[in-house]
């Protein structure tokens, strides 16, 4: 046995004697293939490197040529569609460089970086025009500009200021202009007029995208601007007629209409500083008030800002003397579509009286002095007289009387807050809303908000009849005293039983 397993053993070493030298091969053969790999990434990664260096040191060595960084930018173009904030330049001139930043200031409508509105253009359409772009490169970000400054194509003959200004019109309307909707080129023609803005230069800087642009009327240029509740612009009209100076308010008031949309205007006041008007639109009335802008940036000019309908002017505040007048109003939108108030009364409960009136006070100030007609139901057989019309006294108050199953509806009362609170005596007052269970307070009544829709108030009284309980509760301890007596007797009782 011993014999036997010494051969098994020198058998089994000769075989891996045997397969080690092939082995050995395919190692050495996977180890080649490994180290060519290495190499040929190795030998490739300077090529990578010098590609890098290149583009970095083409970008640094154009970057001092103007020419050569339009070409570039013309090989490398800003594509697809962006989102532009529009500018107007205060000093209505074209910057002699026009390819760098400057101050918000200098700039409306605010100065602050809140356009007069935004619109879409689309890169790969006014790329094809050709139109070649000017770059600054600051590492990660690229600041871009589309100008005649950019493209002596698009900039021919002399530099004079008159030249300039017409070849860059040129580049607006038919180049950046032609790459937007037509509903964004509308948007030029509702806030400055028609045919009126040019846009010198579209860009990126660091607060993205927008298109800076002056008027085409010379200097001096006087600028009425209009504001909503929210500081947006919502148009801005401008004029260098000198005698009056500036523009009228008959102007003013044609843009403010066509600006609203809408029909049936109605001025209820056109009175210095004041301005109050209704109009109809998509089936509302709304109010507007325009009043000088004194409120953010504009705060320091409270008392220069004026418009003056009877004079048919305004007053302006001078952002550049002898080039650029500024006078800011703002708006103030209600909605004063009249509806229907209706209040209606429930008596319920068993000790209810349904033949009982409950007076409901309403309390509105905005409706002080005014009269409006009421229709009542459910009153055919009642002993009280109901008046056709319901008129809030000075101080805004009203009031209507009610019995069960009785309504008054209010006729087109004017939106706002109005409080209604019952006199409800002993009884528990709750109400619905249109439907729907709202907290009332005993003591003060309920606020309503009438807005845009009608609205029906439905007060409910309940009185319920109270048990007669005085007797059982005067009677009760003397009969807790007796069963105790009674039970301390049966006990005692019960043990001395148990004694005897």
């Amino acid at each position: 046995m011993k014999k036997r397993g010494r051969r098994c053993l020198i058998s089994l070493l000769l075989g891996l004697c045997l397969l080690m030298p092939s082995q050995m091969k395919v190692l050495a053969a996977d180890a080649q293939e490994d180290s060519s790999s290495v190499q040929a990434v190795e030998e490739a990664m300077p090529d990578q490197e010098n590609a890098t260096t290149i583009d970095e040191n083409q970008i640094d060595n154009t970057m001092q040529d103007d020419q050569d960084i339009a070409v570039l930018a013309d090989n490398y173009p800003a594509t697809g569609k962006i989102t532009a904030k529009i500018y107007l330049r205060y000093s209505n001139a074209i910057p002699q460089d026009i390819n760098q930043d400057f101050g918000m200031d200098e700039f409306g409508p605010s100065g602050n970086n809140t356009p007069y509105f935004t619109v879409t253009v689309d890169l790969d359409q006014l790329n094809k025009k050709p139109v070649k772009t000017y770059v600054k490169n600051y590492g990660q970000t690229w600041y871009i500009y589309y100008s005649i400054d950019s493209d002596e194509s698009w900039n021919p003959g002399d530099k004079a200021d008159a030249n300039r200004v017409q070849n860059a019109t040129n580049l607006w309307e038919q180049a950046i202009l032609q790459a937007m909707s037509s509903t964004d080129q509308k948007k030029f023609e509702n806030v400055f007029g028609s045919n009126m803005f040019v846009g010198y230069v579209l860009k990126r800087e660091n607060d993205g995208w927008h298109i800076d642009g002056i008027l085409k009327k010379d200097p001096p240029v006087y600028v009425v601007e209009l504001y909503d509740q929210n500081d947006q612009a919502l148009f801005a009209i401008s004029s260098n007629e000198q005698k009056l100076p500036g523009v009228t308010y008959a102007d003013f008031k044609t843009k403010v209409e066509e600006a609203f949309g809408g029909t049936n205007y109605q001025y209820l006041a056109e009175e210095k500083d004041r301005i109050v008007l209704n109009y109809d639109k998509d089936g509302r009335i709304w109010q507007v008030t325009i009043t000088p802008k004194t409120d953010g940036a504009d705060k320091d000019y409270a008392g220069i800002y004026h418009v003056d309908p009877t004079n048919n002017k305004f007053s302006y505040r001078t952002v550049s003397r002898n080039t650029y007048y500024l006078s800011r109003m703002k708006i103030k939108v209600e909605d004063v579509t009249p509806v229907n108030l209706t209040i209606s009364k429930t008596v319920k409960g068993s000790a209810a009286n349904p033949a009982e009136h409950f007076t409901f006070t309403l309390t509105a100030s905005r409706l002080a002095g005014k009269t409006f007609d009421v229709i009542y139901t459910g009153t055919q057989d009642c002993s009280e007289a109901h008046a056709s019309q319901i008129i809030f006294d000075q101080s805004g108050n009203a009031s209507v009387v009610l019995k069960n199953g009785e309504s008054a509806t209010i006729q087109q009362i004017t939106s706002g807050d109005v409080r209604i609170k019952e006199e409800s005596g002993d009884y528990w007052a709750s109400v619905t809303v249109n439907g729907a269970d709202e907290r009332y307070n005993q003591e003060n009544g309920i606020l309503l908000n009438i807005d845009n829709t009608n609205v029906t108030a439905a007060f409910t009284n309940q009185m319920e009849q109270q048990p007669v309980t005085g007797i059982a509760m005067m009677t009760f301890p003397y009969v807790l005293i007796l069963c105790i007596a009674v039970l301390a007797l049966g006990y005692v009782y019960a043990r001395r039983k148990r004694n005897v």
